[in-house]
């Protein structure tokens, strides 16, 4: 799913001044929603946001990446390679799944079922990005996309049974337990 528009840089009074987000500033841009592993839009997984600050089919000033969860299943270029390679079969998904116990709440986390719309979720970036400010100070940010009518949660939150399910289904559930 995607579109084109524009981006207006509000002020925000904390926000650290600095050339690119000048508030008023105008940029065009382009914006990819996608399902990260699977092709089912019911299915629970990660959604993702891209925004390309440009309407030019290549480079931009500016390339941002989000997805759905404050705490995301990958957290930098290792882990996300980790996952992806995961996502491929259901025995290498079973194994990363167990290899460490925040992958599975992470999951969960950013993972969201069968949303009305993409633009019914929020997302966050999940690498930690360096922004200096107009006084030379050094800040790391990190940045998230919010419906603008936000009611404060997500449309297609897991509930009990999707994390149940998901933790039966990958055999995570730990020694004591319980089985429904």
């Amino acid at each position: 799913v995607g579109a084109i528009g524009i981006a207006q840089v509000v002020a925000i009074p904390d926000f650290p001044a600095n050339d690119f987000f000048e508030p008023g500033r105008v940029f065009p841009v382009c914006l990819r929603h996608a399902n990260f592993a699977l092709a089912e839009d019911r299915a629970l997984d990660v959604r993702s946001a891209s925004i390309k600050f440009t309407d030019a089919p290549d480079e931009g000033p500016f390339d941002l990446t989000m997805n759905t969860g404050r705490s995301c299943p990958f957290w930098n270029g290792p882990t996300f390679k980790d996952y992806s390679t995961a996502r491929k079969g259901k025995t290498e998904f079973r194994e990363w799944l167990k290899k460490n116990s925040a992958h599975y709440y992470r999951m969960i986390e950013s993972s969201r079922r069968a949303p009305s719309s993409y633009s019914n979720l929020s997302y966050y970036s999940q690498i930690t990005m360096d922004l200096v400010a107009v006084d030379g100070t050094k800040y790391h940010v990190r940045f998230r996309l919010i419906p603008t009518d936000y009611p404060g949660y997500d449309d297609g939150l897991p509930d009990e049974r999707d994390q149940r399910n998901l933790a039966e289904e990958f055999d995570i559930v730990r020694e004591g337990d319980t089985r429904h």
